[in-house]
């Protein structure tokens, strides 16, 4: 069976299932055990929706990130009230990486007619600056997905909560001007 058949079948029956975990960027692969409650599909890939043991955490795993599967003979209970589509909501895109945070961001008069036309997520509350720009106020989880949104951005928009978005951000930027600074000039 293909791992999307494994982890539906396991998610159906309530089983446990181990797992090899392969993130972007590292070399080696995370071994988890895990309780698939659902799967969802997000931009074109699917992914599960599960309690990581190794974590002690709710996580929501890429399925072709997935390199081993292995269900096992153990059983799980999904925890009274849980629901996967409220879960899925407190996250501004598919990542879900701890306790939901306040975000708030300013966006300038350039970039603010592009934000106001769409709702980017359910919690968000929209007021209009003097300077023709907005503050846009969330309260989400997954900081990987509103750093991978606002970066393209640049200037024209600014993080003023939390801290560590704004830090993640700023690294990234001096990273990419170190990078250009030792670039060897054009002829």
């Amino acid at each position: 069976l293909q791992t999307n058949e494994l982890i539906g079948r396991a998610a159906q029956e309530r089983k446990k299932c181990n797992v090899t975990y392969l993130v972007p960027g590292r070399e080696k692969a995370d071994k988890h055990i895990y309780h698939p409650y659902a799967m969802t599909f997000y931009g074109g890939a699917l992914y599960t929706v599960c309690w990581s043991e190794l974590r002690k955490a709710m996580r929501t795993f890429a399925v072709h990130r997935i390199q081993l599967v292995d269900i096992l003979n153990d059983t799980f209970t999904i925890p009274k009230g849980f629901d996967a589509e409220e879960f899925l909501d407190q996250s501004f895109g598919i990542s879900h990486d701890g306790e939901i945070e306040e975000v708030v961001l300013r966006f300038s008069r350039k970039e603010a007619p592009r934000i106001m036309e769409r709702e980017w997520h359910p919690t968000q509350k929209i007021a209009k600056l003097p300077d023709g720009g907005i503050e846009m106020t969330l309260h989400v989880t997954g900081m990987d997905d509103l750093y991978c949104w606002l970066l393209p951005m640049g200037k024209d928009v600014t993080v003023i909560k939390p801290r560590r978005l704004r830090d993640l951000i700023l690294a990234s930027c001096r990273e990419t001007i170190d990078h250009y600074r030792k670039l060897p000039e054009e002829s």
